[in-house]
């Protein structure tokens, strides 16, 4: 017997922060036949069990902020649902901010990895004092990309959803 299991992101329970919900089970009876032709030993009905195993990575928030003087911003991302296993994902600065690469903050590229079990990383991004007063808040645009045995949620689909874009603010 095969049965096709399609997967629902959008079915998450709050109450474990997003997380999956109780195995879902049903159960499969087979009709139609005399039970006493099964082959010995067969079972004519059972029940089935899923178990939702999706990891969802994403920012904890999606704005942070770091004074200029600080030496690097500290930027928080999460894991949430199935952590039986070793996921990655990939971070890094992109275009389109007010802050100048070079000048007011080094460029940053990289890999998280979160090991069985974990559920919290961060990353820093140096940031560069130019001595220049009032400038106002400068914005670093950052991006999570190509996740590993785990999910960006691209859609929302999350009870709480997780951004993949962030942008910190350096003041």
């Amino acid at each position: 017997i095969f049965v096709p299991i399609l997967d629902n992101p959008g079915l998450r329970d709050s109450s474990q922060g997003g997380g999956p919900v109780a195995p879902i089970a049903f159960e499969v009876v087979i009709t139609g036949t005399n039970v006493g032709t099964l082959m010995e030993g067969a079972i004519p009905n059972a029940t089935v069990s899923i178990i939702d195993t999706d990891s969802f990575i994403g920012f904890e928030f999606d704005s942070f902020s770091v004074n200029e003087d600080t030496g690097s911003g500290t930027i928080n991302v999460l894991r949430i649902g199935n952590r039986d296993n070793l996921a990655t994902v990939n971070f890094a600065s992109i275009a389109g901010g007010t802050a100048t690469p070079g000048t007011d903050y080094t460029d940053v590229n990289g890999t998280v990895t979160f090991l069985p079990g974990e559920f919290f990383k961060t990353f820093p991004v140096p940031v560069i004092d130019d001595m220049v007063q009032d400038e106002g808040g400068e914005t670093v645009l950052l991006r999570l990309s190509n996740p590993s045995a785990a999910i960006l949620d691209t859609a929302g689909t999350l009870v709480t959803p997780r951004p993949f874009d962030a942008t910190l603010t350096i003041i």
